[in-house]
């Protein structure tokens, strides 16, 4: 699969009436500088099919819907991101800026919400392979850009004319150019530094912050192994807090035998899981009036009931923890708005599929004694 140009930095921009605009370094950055702006440009994108495929889209669209993060990545560093009336979840934290009350939620990456798509009213739809298969019936609200990743390019490359190609619906390319500038020789010096050397790092997440994290340490910790570089054998069996690994490739999720925490909060009810860290933090201490800096693990989940995040405090820096399900769901609780304390074995429960209250259950007897 190959990804084409409609339009690089140096060449016209085909536009519907047959004209053409002139290339970037003669436009400013709000659009070319003759008064005749074109009403829509030709591009070239992906079909349903995932063929290449000319695509006529508004230029200069003001109104935007959202269904793939790295095309929202693009059009926030290009500078158009308050065109954006509506975008899919996600849980990245450079991009929560579009997860509030003024964009609509259009559903997932996987699963876009087409009501919810149809009433953002876009001008243009951006996905991404996940959402093939529903690009016909999203092509019968707006023109659908679909990009993707070409692998005999590579990322950085495929990136590039990816962002070529977005930025010409705007007559941004020289953004683009600047945006990029540097990037090969970075890279190159990187494979000379990294030529005949092994290395494992972790990326851990603190607020807004992202901070390294030497081999051995949280990456044991957060995975239940040790990387062992010394021998070049791959993981030893070290086990790390939170999880109870046996050393085999088949490990299991941390999150499904979690015993971290002092305590384990579920929250009740709906959450909107666009939420990142800071936002999950702070409903946890205003809503609920807990601690999110104490030894607990809190619980959430939004409107489908197969997926659900988790928040803990390790010390230094929050954990965020995601889990999808492949089949089935969990069995939240939904009647209460409140942060219920489980016991271990109502997690396990949770955990399981089953219901926190189990009525037929033995229940723990107190008070007695022996006379």
């Amino acid at each position: 699969m190959s990804l084409g140009l409609a339009a690089c930095s140096g060449e016209n921009i085909k536009t519907t009436s047959g004209d053409s605009i002139p290339p970037a370094s003669s436009q400013t950055a709000s659009g070319p500088q003759n008064k005749e702006r074109p009403e829509s440009v030709t591009i070239i994108s992906l079909n349903a099919s995932k063929e290449e495929t000319e695509l006529e889209v508004p230029y200069d669209p003001q109104r935007i819907a959202i269904l793939d993060m790295a095309s929202l990545d693009i059009l926030d560093a290009l500078g158009v991101g308050d065109r954006v009336v509506g975008t899919a979840d996600t849980s990245l934290e450079y991009l929560q800026n579009y997860i509030n009350d003024d964009i609509s939620s259009l559903g997932t990456i996987k699963e876009a919400d087409l009501e919810a798509v149809m009433a953002a009213q876009p001008d243009v739809i951006f996905i991404g392979g996940r959402l093939a298969s529903s690009y016909d019936a999203l092509s019968e609200i707006a023109p659908v850009v679909y990009l993707a990743t070409d692998t005999e390019l590579g990322v950085v490359e495929s990136v590039r004319r990816n962002a070529m190609t977005i930025a010409s619906m705007f007559g941004l390319e020289d953004k683009v150019d600047e945006l990029m500038a540097g990037f090969n020789s970075r890279i190159a010096a990187l494979d000379e530094f990294s030529a005949g050397k092994t290395a494992i790092i972790g990326l851990v997440t603190s607020g807004s912050s992202v901070r390294r994290s030497h081999a051995g340490s949280h990456f044991r910790q957060y995975c239940g192994y040790r990387p062992n570089l010394r021998d070049g054998s791959g993981y030893s069996q070290r086990r790390g807090r939170g999880y109870r690994g046996n050393g085999t490739a088949g490990m299991k999720v941390m999150l499904s035998d979690f015993t971290g925490a002092d305590r384990v909060y579920i929250v009740c009810g709906y959450t909107d899981l666009r939420r990142g860290i800071d936002g999950l933090a702070a409903l946890v201490q205003q809503e609920f009036q807990l601690n999110p800096f104490s030894n607990c693990l809190f619980l959430f989940c939004g409107r489908r009931r197969d997926r659900i995040k988790a928040l803990y405090w390790e010390g230094n820096g929050f954990v965020l923890l995601y889990k999808r399900l492949e089949s089935g769901s969990f069995q939240w609780p939904r009647k209460e708005s409140e942060a219920r304390s489980l016991t271990p074995q109502q997690y396990r429960w949770l955990m399981e599929g089953l219901s926190v209250d189990q009525p037929k259950a033995h229940k723990p007897v107190s008070g007695l004694e022996i006379v």
